[in-house]
């Protein structure tokens, strides 16, 4: 990705959250997510109550195709959030144009920095404020972590309002800082393309009401361009942002939309590069 200015139109209503400096900083939009509604309330916990958690939308990128219900599927299991790489990822809930949603993230490469799908960030003119994670969430049980900067590519912004596209997927993830460091590790990130096995976890709707994470073990299909598609896909929405991961436990994608690829419904996913460890390294000095 070259980089270059921020486009104009859309960060213009951010107010100065956004923070850009440095030629490759460009490739960036940041902001400060809880800068405003949690400055008093350091933990959050005023406002991100149990009940609100259980209230929360699932995320979905604007998508018509519909998740199987989980009924006689035999391809995705829930999980044991106490071993890795489970442990790795949680719950992220958040505010958005006034909605609280939920979906997936996890930590990766670093011990303070999550990976998660920027259409739960960033959608049109609308950015996520009030982020919290809790990793290993289970009904309602966890650990709030605060986070206190996000940032999601600059080119995301003009097509984030758009239908799901595996194009449109490429560009499909976001960063986002915690204030207090893991105390169950980490991912680490591959950029190696060449797996073909490979399993999604996230918190799914259509399983366990989204409540718990669940795994879905699939297979990649094809990449199209800077983008993943595998099959089968049995996730509802929910699992936004959930890692991709190969054999290895490497993180290799994060779970983004459902598209048709021909007949067969596909999950599409990021491949990740350089510029995903640039926003990673971004993000966690603070978007410096």
């Amino acid at each position: 990705m070259a980089s270059r200015s921020i486009v104009s139109g859309s960060l213009a209503l951010l107010s100065g959250l956004i923070s850009c400096s440095g030629a490759d900083a460009a490739d960036f939009a940041c902001w400060q997510p809880n800068k405003t509604v949690l400055a008093a309330d350091e933990a959050g916990e005023g406002y991100w109550t149990k009940e609100r958690r259980d209230r929360a939308v699932s995320e979905n990128d604007g998508g018509n195709v519909t998740a199987p219900k989980p009924e006689g599927l035999a391809a995705t299991a829930r999980v044991d959030v106490t071993q890795p790489p489970y442990e790795y990822g949680g719950k992220l809930f958040y505010t958005r144009d006034g909605v609280d949603y939920t979906a997936s993230a996890q930590f990766v490469s670093e011990d303070n920095v999550l990976l998660a799908a920027a259409h739960s960030m960033w959608r049109g003119d609308k950015h996520a404020v009030n982020v919290v994670f809790y990793p290993a969430y289970e009904d309602g049980a966890g650990t709030r972590f605060i986070v206190d900067q996000a940032a999601v590519l600059t080119d995301w912004i003009p097509v984030s309002p758009n239908p799901p596209s595996a194009e449109k997927s490429a560009l499909d993830y976001a960063a986002l800082r915690t204030t207090a460091n893991s105390d169950a590790g980490k991912f680490v990130l591959s950029q190696d393309g060449s797996f073909t096995a490979v399993s999604m976890m996230g918190y799914p709707g259509n399983f366990g009401d989204g409540k718990y994470m669940y795994k879905q073990d699939s297979t990649k299909l094809a990449q199209v361009g800077g983008t993943y598609l595998a099959a089968p896909t049995e996730f509802g929405t929910g699992a936004s942002g959930g890692a991709w991961f190969a054999p290895d436990n490497s993180l290799v994608s994060v779970v983004s939309a459902q598209i048709m690829q021909g007949k067969t419904l596909a999950m599409t996913g990021p491949a990740l590069t350089a510029t995903t460890e640039a926003m990673i390294a971004f993000v966690k000095g603070g978007c410096n």
